[in-house]
């Protein structure tokens, strides 16, 4: 479909608002079909932080107010923004965590994304065809597809607000009205999400030091002010509200300055290096398109009449684009969230690229691009980020959606197993924390655990199977179905272990569990020992 859409706009009549009306729907349907089939595939959320954050939201409804830090043991209670708006919706629209995050998060940031790229893209280039491209491939992108329709949190928002600001700095308009709203989304995006508005303070710095060099004598005092107001923001909600995002940003700044360790994150891996690479296959192809379109546009320009808005689209997306490709070599837990960022600017340079190849007179230049368009496309449908269901790479690939076996074993043991201590692979047990937070109607009178959130169950974390078999003392549950298929980690947060699937020796497992252990439950799928 995506290959139909491109062929599509580069074929229809530039006066036709009507055309271009309908690619911008055929655009949107592609991307929120895909997201949306993803999500009707499984009752739970998909994502591991979606599980999380909707734990803080469930307690948030149920007593009325945000608990303390003490009371749940996440950070985010500083930062409540995006919980308190999706509790809003759930309140207002009697709808599900799931579906209210997907439709009022999801895909509203999509189409903001679509709109603003659209005006950057037709401004940059002057085209309104390689506007279209843009966010075509924005649209198909795998994290873009992964933030707003599989792992939606509060970076799936708070990019988006970046992405505005950037946008409104570029348009400098000095009417107060504007300057309140710009302050508005700035004090928003501070308690949204850290990475994000980190992601803002770069791009600010970037106008800044362009105004100064392009001699922006007119918005050149604005620009400073909104600068200092946003370090003012950032200090004191990092400093002063949450002295653990300080640490975080502090953290992150010290990894940059320390640069890439690629022996370091290779050796810190349980599975081939190679399953890592073509899981992201996709990922690193669209950035290298984007790097090239970046420097064949330099080269064409020689940046002869670029103002503001066109050197700060090109400085930045060259950044998130070029760094965003290896910051899984500097800090992996993180880097998700420059490829989100990188994907949605470098967007423009890919579409950029493929229109330059298109335009040659050549019809083997054209098909070629078409085929490039379909591999990249689907690339983009089948990444481990993007895809829970079925992903190319299912070696590299957690699934994050439970099955229904899995929902009816997880509420057996919520409402069964009173103090016993419980263990399973680490999403399984870390989910189940979080499901074990939605079913309770008050707080914790003594401090839980710290974990993503505070530890309400009695959780044991085994490192290896063997582990499991030779100890004793707690419940384990034993995904048979996940295991054999995908990969899957064991043992705490800090320390797990990957693994890879499990194949025909689930049945060696099965063997031992049932000879080794007492069986508590069990279906085909799930089964839990003690």
């Amino acid at each position: 479909m995506a290959v139909i859409v491109f062929y599509q706009i580069l074929t229809i009549n530039n006066d036709n608002e009507l055309e271009k009306v309908i690619v911008f729907v055929e655009i949107i349907l592609i991307s929120i079909s895909f997201t949306l089939t993803q999500q009707a595939l499984y009752k739970t959320v998909l994502g591991r932080d979606p599980w999380t954050h909707g734990a803080l939201i469930a307690q948030i409804l149920k007593n009325y107010n945000i608990p303390t830090y003490e009371q749940i043991k996440t950070p985010y209670v500083w930062i409540p923004n995006f919980h308190l708006w999706i509790s809003t919706l759930m309140l207002i629209g009697n709808v599900t965590y799931k579906w209210a995050s997907y439709i009022s998060v999801g895909m509203t940031t999509l189409i903001i994304e679509i709109l603003v790229i659209y005006k950057l893209g037709k401004y940059v280039f002057n085209n309104g065809k390689v506007a279209l491209v843009s966010i075509l491939f924005l649209a198909i992108s795998d994290n873009v597809l992964d933030k707003t329709g599989k792992t939606i949190f509060p970076n799936s928002i708070g990019i988006v607000i970046v992405l505005l600001i950037f946008y409104m700095f570029l348009k400098k308009s000095g009417s107060i009205k504007f300057k309140i709203l710009v302050g508005i989304f700035i004090i928003s995006l501070a308690f949204m999400h850290t990475v994000s508005y980190m992601f803002m303070i770069i791009q600010a710095t970037f106008i800044l030091v362009l105004a100064i060099l392009l001699r922006d004598k007119i918005h050149l005092s604005s620009l400073v002010f909104y600068y200092a107001f946003i370090w003012v923001i950032a200090i004191l909600v990092w400093g002063f509200i949450s002295l653990h995002y300080l640490t975080v940003f502090i953290i992150l700044a010290e990894r940059l300055v320390q640069g890439l360790n690629i022996q370091g994150y290779e050796s810190s891996l349980m599975v081939p290096f190679k399953f890592v690479l073509f899981s992201r296959l996709g990922m690193l192809v669209y950035f290298g398109i984007s790097g090239i379109g970046l420097l064949w546009y330099y080269f064409n320009t020689r940046f002869k009449q670029f103002d503001m808005i066109k050197s700060n689209v090109v400085i930045s997306s060259a950044f998130f684009v070029g760094f965003g490709s290896l910051t899984f070599l500097i800090w992996p837990e993180i880097a998700h969230r420059f490829w989100y960022y990188g994907e949605i600017l470098g967007s423009l340079f890919v579409a950029y690229l493929l229109h330059e190849i298109w335009m040659s007179p050549k019809k083997l230049r054209r098909i070629i691009v078409l085929v490039v368009v379909l591999l990249l496309s689907w690339l983009m449908f089948v990444a481990s980020i993007s895809n829970d269901d079925n992903p190319l790479i299912k070696t590299y690939s957690i699934r994050t959606g439970w099955f229904d076996s899995e929902i009816q074993a997880g509420l057996f043991l919520l409402h069964n197993m009173g103090d016993y201590a419980v263990a399973s692979d680490w999403d399984y047990i870390a989910e189940l924390n979080n499901l074990m937070w939605t079913f309770r109607d008050s707080l914790p009178s003594n401090p839980p655990k710290y974990g993503d959130i505070g530890w309400v169950i009695n959780a044991k974390f085994p490192k290896s199977l063997s582990e499991v078999f030779e100890s004793d003392g707690y419940l384990f549950v034993f995904r048979k179905d996940l295991t054999q298929d995908r990969l899957f980690e064991l043992g705490p947060r800090w320390g797990k272990r990957q693994y890879m699937p499990l194949g025909r020796d689930v049945s060696n497992v099965l063997k031992e569990g049932y000879l080794t252990k007492d069986t508590i439950y069990t279906t085909k799928s799930v089964i839990i020992w003690y």
